[in-house]
């Protein structure tokens, strides 16, 4: 089943489980989802207050690398070539995201990466707060024909810009952004170069400057609504408000997840593992997809509304489903 058909299935499923008809067997065996992200690394350059690990109810407050529970690491080349890669494409991905936690530029394999994943049919992305980005490692970027670059660059001033990217150098990465731009056009590569803006309090009266400013690199805008639980975030145009999504959930269809380490975990907010449900080192994808313990999670995504007591701790705090 491709990703568009297995978006619109699970949709159907949502809306036919909340009409009152029951497809919870069917909502646990699949479709088993053809995007997958593989966290390339959990180290960061920066340290964002607005960080997914800090806006948890259970961590507010705490965004320093050094608070987070799980182990810190950056993905080995052969489990990934050896174990990851082969068993993805037997699952049916199409889609590989080498984003989770972290920072993708920290990990120097990130070309070969690419390279074995665009060699076994797979597109290819991820997002970056780009500064790290070398005019070597820019080339090499395109040489690997990767799908698509984002840029994470949430102001369009440094004073704004240092607010939400702790560490960062606003005209630094502008100044990277645009030349990866030009570098991408002078050789006619077909990689996709977006600017992300998650719109917050604090930067949302720069949005339109931003706009106009991605016109003049060239680059595609993305604005992006921020789900948080840190009310202080969030902007006072009711234009970026989120907009909860009605349970049950329907994104564990779209994508799983492999950290660094080869633990596989159910949701992109996920971000503790607190859901660990296999082990790439132990199991293939699909083994671990059709395995008790991922079902039974499904089951207690599925089953959210009609039985609370059994839905995952994680998605009780959701910041996207209600």
């Amino acid at each position: 089943m491709n990703r568009v058909k297995s978006i619109k299935w699970a949709k159907k499923a949502g809306e036919m489980l909340q009409t009152g008809i029951h497809l919870t067997k069917n909502l646990v065996r699949g479709p088993r989802p053809t995007s997958l992200a593989v966290e390339s690394t959990a180290r960061c350059n920066l340290n964002c207050p607005f960080c997914r690990y800090g806006q948890t109810p259970e961590y507010t407050g705490k965004t320093s690398h050094s608070d987070i529970l799980r182990p810190i690491g950056t993905l080995d080349f052969d489990l990934y070539k050896e174990r990851i890669l082969p068993s993805a494409v037997e699952f049916g991905t199409r889609m590989i995201q080498l984003h989770f936690q972290g920072d993708p530029l920290l990990n120097k394999r990130l070309v070969d990466i690419i390279i074995l994943g665009r060699t076994a049919g797979m597109w290819m992305q991820f997002f970056t707060n780009g500064l790290l980005m070398t005019e070597d490692l820019m080339d090499q970027l395109i040489e690997s024909e990767v799908d698509l670059v984002r840029f994470s660059i949430d102001g369009n001033s440094q004073e704004t810009y240092e607010l939400n990217r702790v560490g960062g150098d606003f005209d630094k990465v502008i100044q990277i952004l645009g030349n990866f731009a030009e570098k991408a056009r002078q050789r006619d590569s077909q990689v996709k170069i977006q600017w992300s803006y998650i719109v917050m309090r604090n930067n949302e009266h720069e949005v339109l400057d931003a706009v106009k400013h991605a016109k003049e690199l060239g680059v595609e805008f993305i604005p992006k609504v921020l789900n948080t639980t840190d009310t202080s975030l969030i902007p006072d145009d009711p234009t970026w408000h989120r907009q909860f999504k009605l349970k049950p959930c329907t994104q564990i269809y779209q994508m799983t997840n492999i950290l660094w380490n080869g633990d596989v975990v159910p949701c992109c907010y996920d971000v503790e593992a607190w859901h660990v449900l296999g082990n790439i080192q132990e199991a293939t994808l699909t083994e671990i997809w059709n395995s008790t313990k991922y079902k039974d999670f499904r089951r207690g995504v599925a089953l959210a509304k009609e039985d609370p007591g059994n839905e995952p701790e994680i998605c009780k705090t959701c910041p996207m489903w209600k």
